[in-house]
Formats: structure tokens, C-alpha cells, sequence
């Protein structure tokens, strides 16, 4: 069950459906651009998902783009590969929805931004735009597992969320774009053991630009409980969002 954007993520489901839509082509100059905070990622291919053989729950418009992309499954078709090669690799990697249907991307052949073509949107708490670049993922038949318990079974160079409604950046509970580098999540036997990451500012983190930022500073030094960037709901305790969302929420 996906609770959390991370979760997306972690999914050998979600990377498998673009395989599964390969011949769902989105024709698009021959470049696009996305990223954030500085860094840029590159597609040239996109990807609109019609086949979900999975059943997962998704909105309309679900689209992916990758550079670079395999995967590799046992003879039951579990993702599946031995130490130290990852089972499912990109070098980058994107996950998108939007309200628009691509009818009207100019084919220009110069390079353009993902969001000169795309009013990204979702309204369930997930991310409308989540990025990966150099991801890589271990598993043993089926389940997220490194031998060694040094090594990840999840590693990003930079992985990126951001919150879209209608197309502007928004999110009411917390900051709109989070960006990780050096991400790695260590597992064993499909247990999540722990996770670490490069360290990112404040300013990296999304918050509106609107925002009173030694309003907002003493505000995180004063809540009541942690934060989770990897979740749907960014503030734990249920009155740090409650003061969040009506002191730095829009009007």
C-alpha cells in the first residue's frame, strides 16, 4: 500500500511501468529539462502510462521519463539480480502527473523545461513530480535485500519531490519542492533497516518564497514534533501542522 510519496519509490511496480508503456511514446523535442535547486536532469524519452497491469491506484495523466533504464527479474518475473548488480537502474528517472493530454507540444527540436509542456497536478498529498538521478535498486527474488550491510539497496545521486496543484507549485502542510542528495536506504530480507542522506539547507527544502523566513525558522524551532520529508504528511505532531498551515498558509 503506498502511505508515502518514498514509497513510489521503493515500488519494482512503479519502475516496471515503463516497459510495460514503451510503445505509449509522448512525442517531445529532443530534450527536456527538469530538476530543481541548481541541478538539471535530462530526457529524451516520455513515456504516457495507459497499460497499468499492476492495478495500482493512480489519478489520470500519469506519465514517466527516463534516460537509461533496465530491469531485470528471476524466472517467477520478481524483480531479481545478483549482488553487485542493481536490478533496476536509470540514469535518470521521472514520475509525473498532470491534467494535460500533450496536444499541444511545439516540436521546436530545442530542448525545453518538463513544465513548459505540463500543468502538473495531484490533490492527494503525493507529489505531482518526483525525480531520481543514477537510481539504483537491489533485490532478491522479489524482496529489497543487500547481502552486504554496508552496501544500499536503494541509492540516488539526487532525488527530488515536488508539490503541484494546477499546475503552480503548492503544497498547504509543508515545503513544496525537498530535494536529497547522496540518498541511500538500507535493507535486509525486505525489511527497511535505516536511511542516510546528504545533508540539505533550509532554502533547499521548498518553502514558499512568500514565507517570513525568521518567522518560519522560529516556527521550526518551536514545534512540537519531528519532521518527515519522506512522507505525505511532513509535520508528525497534528497541532505543528494546524499552527503551519495557518500561520504560513495561503490566504
Amino acid at each position: 500500500m503506498m502511505c508515502d510519496w518514498i514509497d513510489i519509490v521503493r515500488s519494482d511496480k512503479f519502475f516496471n511501468l515503463i516497459p510495460a508503456n514503451l510503445d505509449n511514446v509522448i512525442q517531445v523535442p529532443r530534450t527536456v529539462h527538469g530538476g530543481g535547486f541548481g541541478i538539471m536532469t535530462n530526457y529524451e524519452t516520455l513515456y504516457e502510462i495507459k497499460s497499468n497491469p499492476y492495478g495500482l491506484k493512480k489519478p489520470p495523466n500519469y506519465i514517466a521519463a527516463s534516460f537509461f533504464c533496465q530491469s531485470f527479474t528471476d524466472e517467477q518475473g520478481k524483480p531479481h539480480s545478483e549482488d553487485p548488480a542493481p536490478t533496476q537502474r536509470a540514469s535518470h528517472l521521472a514520475f509525473m502527473w498532470t491534467n494535460d493530454h500533450f496536444d499541444n507540444i511545439a516540436h521546436s527540436g530545442q530542448p525545453i523545461n518538463i513544465g513548459d509542456f505540463a500543468s502538473f497536478h495531484r490533490d492527494d498529498g503525493f507529489p505531482a513530480l518526483i525525480e531520481a538521478t543514477n537510481l539504483r535498486k537491489h533485490y532478491y527474488h522479489g524482496k529489497l535485500h543487500r547481502r552486504n550491510k554496508r552496501s544500499p539497496a536503494i541509492q540516488a545521486e539526487y532525488l527530488f519531490a515536488h508539490w503541484y496543484q494546477y499546475g503552480m507549485r503548492h503544497r498547504n502542510n509543508g515545503p513544496n519542492s525537498l530535494l536529497f542528495k547522496n540518498y541511500r536506504e538500507y535493507w535486509k530480507d525486505g525489511l527497511f533497516e535505516r536511511r542516510s542522506t546528504g545533508k540539505t539547507n533550509y532554502r533547499e527544502r521548498g518553502w514558499p518564497k512568500d514565507h517570513n523566513t525568521k518567522k518560519l525558522n522560529e516556527f521550526l524551532s518551536m514545534t512540537k514534533g519531528k519532521q518527515n520529508p519522506y512522507g505525505n504528511i511532513y509535520f508528525t505532531h497534528p497541532a505543528d501542522e494546524f499552527r503551519y498551515m495557518t500561520e504560513f498558509g495561503p490566504e
